[in-house]
């Protein structure tokens, strides 16, 4: 590498990251306001055909200062000898070295710009952030923010499993904490349960009772597995980089499994503290730990027959796949929960 390419490249180093001094190029295409059109076009031939963006070429002066801009078709439709000063522009759309990357591409693409000129607080032209790197901005920026809002990361499968199911049992121990007063009032039905006055409908329905307080943590994972499903379908691999169907299975089932035990460990405790029945709470514990680990690998089903549908240029909607997860967790847990009444009966039963 040459000492000016070297010293080039210390100088980008200088700038903040995701500014625009830190994406920008310091190849620009710069002229004199006393070079006449003809001028202009022999530098574009010599110096500065070296350069591989031209799409503006800035008017400065002696030290730099960034005075107006022309371009390439005012260069092509005017005369030989006329001075750049006279066609030059005025009116500029500029960007502050330190400026976020974000608000630099948003605004070329607000105003259709190729390039951006990139000055410090002196009105020295320090370089240009180009339509491309501007497009990798958005992208790069889009991409995060959609993995903000559905819960997925850029990391390896085994971390990003990880980190969804930290996330959602957080969540979930703080929900379940406000729903603390409630719970205590299920010192009634433990009396009921523990003299064995209780029928297999009461049972059915105490436990159903549970299942209602405790479904929002459900419909909590199945949105989360819609979402997951939906990022695929928006910005999801290549066909040939794409998990397989048996892959895509097993992950949800890691991350179901994983969810599961915490939520019905939470479960099992929190009905425990309230009526103080170990077998009710194993069983709603369980009946909670299998609900949300089908919930998931429905969501795994939804994923893959989006992406499917997607492929053959069908369309899929995104509001018919969350609220499918919804109702299937809903139905199932809602069922479950009342099955174990019957259950929880027989083993009272064969107890005593």
């Amino acid at each position: 590498m040459g000492v000016h390419e070297s010293r080039q490249i210390r100088l980008l180093l200088g700038y903040k990251e995701k500014t625009a001094g830190g994406i920008m190029t310091p190849e620009v295409t710069t002229v004199t306001e006393e070079m006449t059109v003809q001028d202009v076009i022999d530098h574009l031939r010599s110096e500065a055909a070296e350069h591989e963006s031209i799409y503006y070429i800035y008017v400065v002066e002696d030290d730099r200062h960034l005075t107006g801009v022309v371009s390439l078709r005012d260069l092509i439709i005017s005369a030989p000898e006329t001075p750049v000063s006279e066609i030059a522009e005025r009116d500029l759309f500029t960007s502050d070295v330190d400026d976020d990357q974000e608000d630099v591409a948003e605004m070329m693409s607000k105003y259709d710009l190729l390039a951006l000129p990139v000055i410090d607080e002196t009105g020295k032209l320090l370089g240009i952030v180009t339509v491309d790197d501007a497009l990798d901005v958005l992208e790069e920026e889009s991409a995060e923010d959609l993995a903000m809002a559905t819960g997925t990361t850029g990391q390896g499968t085994a971390a990003s499993v990880g980190w969804w199911i930290l996330r959602r049992s957080a969540w979930v121990i703080i929900w379940v904490t406000a729903l603390f007063g409630v719970l205590i009032a299920g010192n009634a039905i433990r009396d009921t349960l523990a003299q064995g006055q209780a029928s297999i409908l009461f049972s059915g329905l105490t436990f159903l009772t549970y299942g209602a307080i405790f479904l929002p943590v459900l419909l909590r994972t199945a949105e989360d597995s819609s979402s997951r499903a939906i990022a695929e379908l928006i910005s999801g691999p290549a066909e040939e980089e794409r998990p397989t169907f048996g892959h895509r299975m097993l992950a949800a089932g890691a991350v179901g499994l994983g969810i599961g035990v915490v939520v019905g460990l939470i479960a099992f405790g929190f009905v425990e503290l309230a009526a103080q029945l170990w077998q009710m709470s194993a069983v709603f514990g369980v009946a909670t730990a299998v609900s949300a680990l089908a919930t998931v690998l429905f969501g795994g089903l939804l994923a893959e027959y989006a992406v499917r549908r997607a492929d053959e240029d069908k369309s899929v909607s995104t509001t018919a796949l969350s609220v499918g997860a919804m109702l299937f967790a809903t139905v199932l847990y809602l069922a479950l929960a009342f099955a174990c009444g019957p259950l929880f009966t027989t083993l009272t039963s064969t107890a005593a």
